[in-house]
């Protein structure tokens, strides 16, 4: 953006413009889209995490599992720590950009990961294979293993769309 008198300068928002996503009449088709997208992210952010991150991010990673795991029939304290531990594979990538996205992407997926873990609480198993899931995410980035850790993220979201009804394409 160029002013005149002056000169020139980087915009926080370019133009004026904000970003917004677009909103389908169906609640159900923009939760697909959404985990589309979601899982777009999230499968590179844990492989190039994976690579990254430091011990303070493992131990975040590490606490945000922690809650979960011991907050299984607390469903705020559940999703609000999944929320953590997926912002803290974002934050381990060391990109700010991806951060301030992810920040927003999930602002617009909170009333979903509640209904994911309260949907988990009924099944056979509860929630353990949500908790399952993140342990192998986990555990494939202390070994910094790239691959497997986006194997599991993927693996991970699939089976949340899942917990929503929803069936993530491959």
């Amino acid at each position: 953006m160029i002013r005149r008198g002056s000169g020139s300068f980087v915009s926080q928002t370019p133009g004026g413009t904000v970003f917004r996503l677009p909103s389908n009449e169906s609640h159900s088709a923009d939760l697909a889209k959404l985990f589309e997208l979601r899982s777009w992210i999230e499968i590179q952010a844990a492989s190039v995490a994976a690579q990254r991150h430091t011990d303070a991010d493992l131990e975040r990673l590490s606490e945000a599992m922690s809650l979960m795991e011991s907050n299984t029939s607390n469903f705020e304290v559940s999703s609000k720590a999944d929320v953590e531990f997926h912002s803290a594979i974002v934050a381990a990538c060391k990109n700010e950009y991806l951060t301030a996205f992810h920040e927003f992407l999930g602002s617009q997926l909170v009333q979903a990961r509640f209904m994911a873990w309260e949907n988990s609480s009924k099944l056979a198993i509860g929630p353990s294979g949500a908790i399952r899931e993140h342990r192998e995410i986990y555990d494939a980035m202390t070994k910094r293993n790239s691959s497997e850790a986006a194997r599991c993220a993927r693996m991970h979201l699939k089976a949340a769309a899942l917990r929503l009804n929803i069936d993530l394409a491959d």
